[in-house]
């Protein structure tokens, strides 16, 4: 599906907190699912249908049900992992983002000082050079926020 062609829409970027709800949200499902996964076992421990032509088929629907269950609780493990990865990559991008914001700051003061000294000889400042350059995102899916 393809997104709505509206001139207001914009795609976005997951942030730092959306990956921080991913990981929670994955979590909170894996645990779930293990909770499904050890009634499975269980039940198939018990024998729920023993015996008659019956008792296979639901032991091998059990069966597939509990391995089912069991990788998708690895794979929401593997998720939550690589979420909390990124939101740590968003955190230390938008740290590199606050310092730039400061030192900028501190540029524009010492700019604002020497364009002073070129009026005012007698307030002269040195040139304090380029100003700093912004973080470049370290990945597409960073945004910092």
């Amino acid at each position: 599906m393809s997104p709505p062609c509206h001139p207001a829409y914009v795609p976005s970027v997951p942030t730092q907190s959306d990956f921080e709800h991913a990981a929670r949200l994955a979590r909170t499902t894996r645990d779930q699912l293990a909770d499904v996964h050890r009634t499975l076992t269980s039940t198939r421990a018990e024998r729920a249908v023993a015996g008659g032509t019956v008792g296979p088929l639901v032991d091998t629907g059990l069966g597939v049900a509990t391995l089912g269950v069991e990788q998708l609780v690895h794979h929401l493990h593997d998720l939550a992992t690589t979420c909390d990865r990124r939101a740590a990559v968003c955190a230390e991008h938008a740290e590199a983002i606050a310092r730039w914001n400061h030192r900028t700051d501190q540029w524009e003061f010492a700019m604002a000082r020497h364009r002073e000294g070129l009026i005012d000889p007698t307030r002269a400042a040195p040139h304090p050079g380029p100003a700093p350059r912004r973080p470049s995102p370290p990945a597409p899916w960073v945004e910092p926020r």
